[in-house]
């Protein structure tokens, strides 16, 4: 499959866990596409290469968030700017 499935997410925030590479990085960019802001979440905040540049080049915010997912007790949900609703 060529470019990206067809949606629309304007005004919405993603948050995508694996950023870096792979599903993650396609998923980011894909979901940047549909008009959401994203939130990328990277074991290694630099490893994220040029992934926030392309988010921003599809005129939305990326925000680089560093994160383990395999160490959950190290995020409150204070750090990833989320609140109770």
């Amino acid at each position: 499959m060529q470019g990206f499935p067809e949606f629309d997410l304007t005004g919405h925030v993603a948050l995508v866990t694996g950023a870096a590479r792979g599903l993650g990085n396609a998923i980011s960019r894909a979901l940047a596409h549909a008009g959401a802001d994203v939130a990328l979440g990277l074991r290694d905040v630099k490893a994220q290469g040029d992934l926030a540049a392309q988010i921003e080049a599809m005129g939305r915010r990326a925000l680089p968030l560093q994160m383990d997912m395999r160490r959950l007790d190290r995020h409150p949900r204070q750090q990833c700017g989320t609140r109770a609703r």
